[in-house]
């Protein structure tokens, strides 16, 4: 009985360290902002438009530094601030074209991947988000992007980067780092793109294979 209780803490530290692997905050350091970054982006209804940043933004969480790009674009964070946060594969209040809550779409995963591990392809930060929000249904490229002088941005990139994505069809090993205001989390501030190192998913693999364990051990005595 001992042996199993001391298993069972074990098994449920290794899952918890691993969906949890950082501190209780996270801080958005600032945008990382090449020239020409802010666009003027038509939302998918054709009508509204708004004025936002579209490229990378940088983060530090614990001891990792790194940069990523946010799901949504109606909802904004501020460059210093810290955040509570969750880890899921489903962004809170899915912006301008998704639920509540809104699960990662493959695609993007796909797309994420390939930037996270070294963008191989050569991508445009700039055309990289703009594909994230058309696959998120944040925007609609057919409708136009201006550059901040109103000037027409070409989005032919955008668009291959989405096609791109448009064979995926799992957004494992993809995650979702749902930002909150407040430690209660029910002010939602943002929702941004993250994988976690290898040894962190072999951790929580570990944990749950001990579990497994557990309860099959449990169901034959």
């Amino acid at each position: 009985m001992k042996t199993k209780i001391i298993l069972a803490v074990v098994a449920t530290a290794l899952i918890v360290s691993s969906a949890s692997a950082g501190p209780d905050l996270i801080r958005f350091n600032d945008i990382v902002k090449p020239p020409g970054a802010n666009k003027i982006v038509t939302y998918s209804d054709g009508v509204t438009t708004e004025k936002v940043f579209a490229g990378e933004l940088n983060f530090t969480w614990g001891t990792e530094t790194f940069n990523t790009f946010c799901v949504e674009i109606d909802e904004t964070i501020k460059p210093g601030e810290d955040y509570h946060y969750d880890v899921s594969q489903q962004a809170v209040e899915g912006g301008v074209g998704g639920g509540n809550p809104d699960p990662l779409d493959p695609a993007t995963a796909k797309i994420f991947r390939q930037y996270w591990f070294g963008n191989g392809l050569g991508w445009n930060p700039i055309d990289i988000q703009l594909a994230i929000w058309e696959i998120e249904q944040e925007i609609d490229l057919s409708k136009g992007v201006l550059n901040e002088d109103s000037t027409v941005y070409d989005t032919t990139a955008a668009s291959a980067i989405v096609a791109y994505g448009s064979t995926a069809t799992s957004n494992s090993g993809t995650y979702i780092l749902n930002l909150w205001d407040d430690d209660q989390h029910t002010v939602a501030k943002q929702d941004v793109l993250y994988i976690p190192a290898p040894g962190a998913m072999l951790l929580g693999s570990v944990g749950l294979a001990l579990v497994g364990w557990l309860r099959r051990r449990n169901l034959s005595l």
